[in-house]
């Protein structure tokens, strides 16, 4: 029989986890793996003690499981703690990925109220081939392929899972010959969900056609998980030197990013779109939108929002706004300053002479304010301007300019009535501007200048 107090203790030794003086906040469901994993902190360590139970409210049993985990907590003098989850918690049909975030959330509100530091679940080794099996049937990357994480850093600690190279059948057997009472969740039977159908058909199989399958698993990750740590801090290395970030958005350059090896490549997209959960087909649309030979692209692949544009690629963590829609007036020469978006606009009362060295500056603009208000907005479509060579769009003038679609989305534009007097940074009509007031005229100045290059 295999030993499980020594593994578990073995677990927490290899793992440098002070488990004897520890407050743990233990998952309980009331399924054999839990109930043996509580029995076994309870039994055989000093830790403190925290029980945590999720009613999913999805079987007549669930209510009698509540009842039965309260009573033991309580004849024990443990503090336990339940959840409900309820319909409204549930919100895009996917109720097992739901229930999961609920329950992850639910046992880290209980580690910052108790001051715990160490959430234990009892995850066991055919959960964890299980897992193998759904992400080879799925795809996945290296990572993913190593299977469950025998410890996790989180905020509030860790996340441990000291089962994880334990066997169902010695769980079991170990709940036999201690006598402890469990419930058996008869969803698990049911051969409705992908996992159950690898539990119930591939598993066995496994086992069946392979001699010593437990510890070959556990060989092959151990293998893949040393491979993907080496991996990791090559793609880490890599991301700090070609990948900026802001609150919004990561961004590199495609040409940084083709001088990386392909899979490198596929392993920084999985890693900066960790939380939109891309799978393997999705991150090949990805790696379509950035071989495409178009200049701009705006597109939805899953949850992550994707630009390419002039060589630059922007990955969204959230949701990019259609337009800014800036639009303010200049009504006087009172107000001196505006800031606006990423601009800082200055106006200033000033000579003709220094007016007429504007002309060609698409940053200033030289003006009469005795001719006020003028309107300054975002550009739309179908803006145009006049020039020398005659009328232009404005969305022409910016395709002209190269400028990306991010900067685009910005480009101010100063008019007076229904004429445009200058796109803001690319182009100004002289034209226009000589149409209400003459260079000779001009007594004060507007000038434009970008926030990140004030102190330059």
């Amino acid at each position: 029989m295999v030993n499980l107090k020594e593994i578990i203790r073995n677990f927490f030794s290899i793992h440098k986890i002070d488990i004897d003086s520890s407050k743990v906040v233990i998952g309980v469901s009331t399924g054999v793996d839990s109930m043996v994993l509580l029995d076994l902190m309870l039994n055989y360590t000093n830790s403190k003690v925290i029980i945590t139970h999720v009613n999913h409210g999805k079987r007549a049993q669930s209510s009698e499981e509540e009842k039965f985990i309260l009573e033991y907590a309580n004849s024990k003098s443990i503090p336990c703690y339940v959840y409900h989850i309820q319909k409204e918690d549930v919100s895009n049909g996917n109720f097992q990925e739901e229930a999961r975030k609920i329950r992850y959330n639910f046992f880290k509100d209980v580690m910052k109220k108790e001051n715990a530091n160490l959430l234990l679940l009892a995850h066991h080794l055919n959960d964890d081939i299980e897992t193998i099996v759904f992400r080879l049937q799925r795809g996945s990357n290296l990572a993913g392929y190593a299977g469950i994480k025998d410890v996790v850093k989180i905020d509030e600690g860790l996340i441990a899972r000291p089962l994880l190279t334990v066997l169902k059948k010695d769980i079991l057997e170990y709940a036999i010959d201690n006598n402890i009472k469990y419930f058996d969740d008869e969803s698990n039977f049911k051969d409705e969900y992908a996992r159950n159908v690898i539990r119930h058909n591939d598993i066995p199989e496994i086992f069946n056609n392979i001699n010593d399958a437990a510890n070959n698993f556990i060989e092959m990750k151990n293998n893949i998980k040393n491979a993907s740590i080496i991996l990791n801090e090559y793609r880490d290395v890599l991301i700090k030197n070609i990948v900026s970030e802001t609150n919004d958005y990561y961004q590199f350059s495609l040409k940084d990013f083709n001088q990386i090896h392909e899979y490198i490549q596929k392993e920084i997209i999985y890693e900066l779109c960790k939380d939109k959960n891309l799978k393997v087909k999705q991150v090949n649309e990805v790696f379509k939108i950035l071989e495409s030979d178009k200049a701009n692209i705006v597109s939805k692949v899953g949850a992550l929002q994707i630009v390419k544009s002039y060589g630059e690629v922007y990955l969204f963590k959230k949701e990019l706004e259609d337009k800014n829609n800036i639009a303010f007036y200049i009504n006087d020469l009172e107000k001196k300053e505006y800031n606006v978006d990423n601009l800082v606009v200055s106006i200033s009362d000033i000579d003709t002479n220094k007016c007429k060295q504007t002309i060609h500056d698409n940053f200033i603009m030289a003006y009469n304010y005795n001719l006020l208000p003028l309107e300054v907005r975002t550009w739309n479509d179908g803006d145009r301007i006049i020039t020398r060579a005659g009328t232009k769009m404005v969305s022409r003038i910016l395709i002209d300019n190269h400028v990306n679609y991010l900067k685009r989305k910005r480009v101010l534009v100063v008019c007076k009535d229904s004429d445009i007097l200058m796109v803001v940074g690319y182009a100004k009509s002289l034209i226009a501007l000589e149409k209400y007031t003459s260079i000779d005229q001009c007594n004060m100045i507007i000038s434009f200048k970008e926030k990140e290059k004030q102190n330059a």
